[in-house]
């Protein structure tokens, strides 16, 4: 329509789109010129609700994926949660089960005599007894945890044919000794000191000496004052918690920040004393007698530098010695020389009659309630194969009464 005009009250009127709009707002058309607003407010409106619409959908969506990815989150972490508490508590029963089994005394390179110690841990400990002819000094022996008085021999034979007699025991909840849980030192003291108190009432005139390897070291800190003449330490944990970080830090790395305390808190409800209670470094400057401490070069389980400050904490005189390159190791079997060399001689010592004697220790000396019973060939023995242990055994609490009295 370009170009075409009519005549319209004596105006020419152009009725092209541009032409007419000109001539309206000439005019002021207002009704018109609203019109075409409205249209576009209308069109602009629709826009706006279609582009809103969209833009509803998404944004329920994206918090729909938000709450979604949440909810997986949560769940997810929950059941890592339930896994890890459900391992460490299976985990901790394992650690504390007993490692009870048959050892029996048949081809023993030397004889013993069997008897069976009554200790205030509740259980009856399966004991040995051999001597030298003409022993002036008895040396106790005691294991580390998960083993049994077997693991001394060697020691015991060394110690034989230097002229000692010596007393082997399985602690309470090892070997052939009853008990219910392993309880890393808390119970076995008690162990210990029936220990001390059956060699001192065996062989009144006798010096004694404890060597003690790790849990066995551990025992006989805890229990100090023992009134011994002279003390050999073994790869000891100086803290229950150092000790249980040390070890699973070993297996799962970074890990064991969660995992440590997952295990220690269990050691309240298992068995009725808390971490505060198994602190060895607490306990070693308690001890008069001279001690020597060892530790492998390389040992994981028990950092030399925490070993290092046991030494630093116990009182003179003491002697420290590091087994060059050994590990978590039997450190007698790693290197049986420098064994002989350096704690047979510190033994020999304080211990041989005519060296001069620990006049502190001698005034500790104590006695302690026990009874010593034969063991017969049939004691406790049929349960221990057959893989039973009594039901009836007391627990923590029900000791901490008996040592009371």
């Amino acid at each position: 329509m370009d170009g075409v005009n009519v005549d319209f009250a004596g105006a020419k009127i152009d009725l092209a789109p541009r032409g007419l709009l000109r001539h309206c707002r000439n005019l002021k058309c207002e009704r018109y010129k609203h019109s075409v607003k409205r249209h576009r407010v209308g069109i602009l409106r629709k826009v706006y609700l279609t582009f809103k619409k969209q833009h509803d959908k998404v944004e329920l969506g994206f918090l729909m994926d938000q709450f979604s990815l949440w909810r997986y989150v949560i769940g997810a972490s929950s059941l890592v949660l339930l896994t890890f508490l459900v391992a460490s508590w299976l985990v901790g029963g394992a650690l504390v089960a007993p490692n009870q089994r048959y050892i029996g005394s048949e081809n023993l390179e030397f004889p013993v005599d069997e008897v069976m110690l009554d200790s205030e841990s509740g259980a009856s400990i399966a004991t040995w007894y051999a001597s030298s002819d003409d022993a002036k000094a008895t040396i106790i022996l005691l294991h580390p945890v998960r083993a049994n008085r077997k693991a001394m021999l060697g020691r015991a034979k060394l110690f034989l044919d230097a002229g000692y007699a010596v007393i082997l025991i399985d602690f309470q909840a090892h070997g052939e000794s009853l008990g219910r849980y392993i309880t890393f030192g808390h119970l076995e003291r008690h162990d210990v000191r029936a220990a001390v108190a059956y060699a001192r009432k065996l062989n009144p005139g006798h010096r004694i000496g404890v060597v003690a390897i790790s849990l066995g070291a551990a025992a006989a800190l805890l229990a100090s004052p023992l009134g011994v003449d002279a003390l050999v330490l073994e790869s000891v944990y100086s803290t229950i918690a150092e000790a249980v970080d040390n070890r699973v830090a070993m297996r799962v790395g970074p890990l064991s920040y969660a995992l440590t305390p997952l295990l220690l808190w269990q050691l309240k409800p298992r068995l009725g004393f808390s971490p505060s209670d198994l602190r060895p470094i607490d306990y070693i400057a308690k001890s008069q007698a001279p001690v020597l401490i060892a530790n492998g070069e390389l040992d994981r389980h028990t950092p030399i530098t925490q070993a290092r400050q046991l030494f630093d904490a116990a009182n003179t005189p003491k002697r420290w010695v590091v087994f060059k390159g050994a590990a978590h190791n039997d450190l007698f079997e790693y290197n049986a020389k420098q064994y002989k060399d350096e704690v047979l001689a510190f033994l020999d010592r304080y211990l041989k009659p005519g060296n001069r004697p620990n006049a502190t220790t001698d005034s500790l000396r104590f006695s302690s309630g026990y009874s010593v019973r034969k063991a017969s060939s049939g004691f406790n023995r049929a349960a221990l194969i057959a893989g039973i242990t009594p039901a009836a055994m007391p627990i923590a609490s029900d000791n901490k009464k008996a040592a009371a009295k």
